[in-house]
């Protein structure tokens, strides 16, 4: 039992570390993903896929869990349902994919890779809540939404002042998130995060 309780401690705190990386990048994907394609590809075709970039960039929520649960299953002797895993996932992103390209072509793709990372999510955290433990949810998401919301702010004033360099936006956007990360996520003695 103090296995389990020491490895549900580790886990959340490797969750939260990676949602406070890719939720804020998911804020700011949102806020400057169609600047960010112009500016790598020089196409204004590349503009409008930028919906398309939205949609397959909220995969990162569900990134964040998988490899910790993925980790996990196999820490516990429980490489069977990582099998399970993925084969109940390949099935859902065939079927996804046969019916969301069929009716929504690109788009659909997306969507194919959205529902194959939500399905991955789902059955990992139904395998180590059934299995293992339940994660505290509320513990785990309080710090990232802080700095997403934070980041949230900061785009909104820089959109809101006119700001249209796409690399001032970047650096005030980085810079801010180290200051928010640096204080909202708090480090032990000696350097060790938690």
């Amino acid at each position: 039992a103090e296995g389990l309780k020491k490895q549900r401690q580790v886990a959340e705190n490797a969750i939260e570390i990676l949602l406070c990386i890719s939720l804020p990048f998911l804020v700011g994907i949102y806020f400057i993903g169609d600047r960010l394609l112009m500016f790598i590809y020089e196409n204004q075709s590349f503009v409008d896929g930028a919906i398309i970039l939205h949609i397959i960039s909220l995969s990162l929520i569900t990134a964040a869990f998988s490899r910790p649960f993925n980790l996990l299953l196999i820490a516990n002797g429980l490489e069977k349902l990582n099998l399970i895993e993925v084969a109940i996932t390949t099935v859902v992103g065939g079927l996804a994919g046969i019916i969301l390209i069929s009716q929504f072509k690109l788009m659909g793709a997306a969507y194919m890779s959205l529902a194959i990372s939500f399905t991955n999510f789902s059955v990992m955290l139904f395998f180590v809540s059934t299995r293992l433990f339940v994660l505290r949810f509320l513990k785990i998401m309080r710090r990232p939404i802080s700095i997403s919301i934070l980041m949230s702010i900061v785009f909104l004033v820089l959109d809101r002042i006119g700001q249209n360099n796409l690399i001032v936006t970047i650096s005030i956007a980085t810079l801010s998130y180290l200051v928010f990360a640096g204080l909202l996520i708090p480090r032990k003695p000696g350097g060790a995060y938690f």
